[in-house]
């Protein structure tokens, strides 16, 4: 298995910053291998919110794509990609909100939902944007963790899912309540990566 320093060696990590009100936000992430002649989107990753990555400018630049380091998360996506010959993935969420904390993003989904519904792709004022890439007909991974805590936004992301093939490493037996990319055991994570791999090959 490929190390970290090597994947980022093989791939340009890019992503779309924004703020609202005092929260911050990340509108989509883009991992592109540097090898990556035609530049076509073939991989769409949907995960519960941003984390900890974060651009590698020191100062922060809104509303443009820009040049980001990689979270640990990253990586498991870059690991998939490299054993699957994906050359660009777009990584969205279920909310843009950015916090690296599941416990505080938690919290703060409810005030969201009432304030900002705009916070998630999957809310109707952002329909035509989901629907882009939902009709360019690549694997979409569900990847948004197990928390009951999710269920308003998954409930989002599956109404506008349904008709979309899906793939992921599924806790239940409906294929509704995905695992996380980058669980707390080591075995774990590389048993996504596996889970992931079969399903694209």
């Amino acid at each position: 298995m490929m190390t970290n320093q090597e994947l980022l060696a093989n791939h340009n990590i890019s992503g779309i910053f924004y703020s609202h009100g005092t929260y911050n936000f990340r509108k989509l992430l883009r991992i592109v291998n540097k090898e990556n002649p035609n530049g076509v989107i073939d991989l769409l990753v949907i995960m519960m919110n941003p984390g900890s990555s974060k651009q590698e400018s020191d100062t922060e630049i809104l509303d443009k794509e820009v040049n980001c380091r990689p979270d640990p998360t990253q990586y498991q996506i870059m690991r998939v990609m490299e054993n699957t010959s994906r050359k660009h993935a777009v990584v969205l969420n279920l909310s843009d909100l950015r916090n690296a904390k599941s416990q505080a993003f938690y919290k703060r989904i409810p005030e969201l939902e009432s304030s900002f519904e705009a916070h998630s792709i999957f809310s109707e004022s952002r329909y035509s944007e989901i629907e882009s890439y939902l009709q360019i007909s690549i694997p979409v991974i569900a990847a948004w963790g197990v928390s009951p805590k999710l269920d308003l936004l998954s409930q989002k992301a599956w109404n506008l899912l349904h008709n979309t093939p899906v793939i992921g490493w599924f806790k239940d037996e409906n294929k509704r309540i995905p695992y996380h990319p980058y669980p707390r055991h080591q075995a774990k994570r590389k048993e996504w990566i596996i889970q992931i791999c079969n399903h694209l090959s």
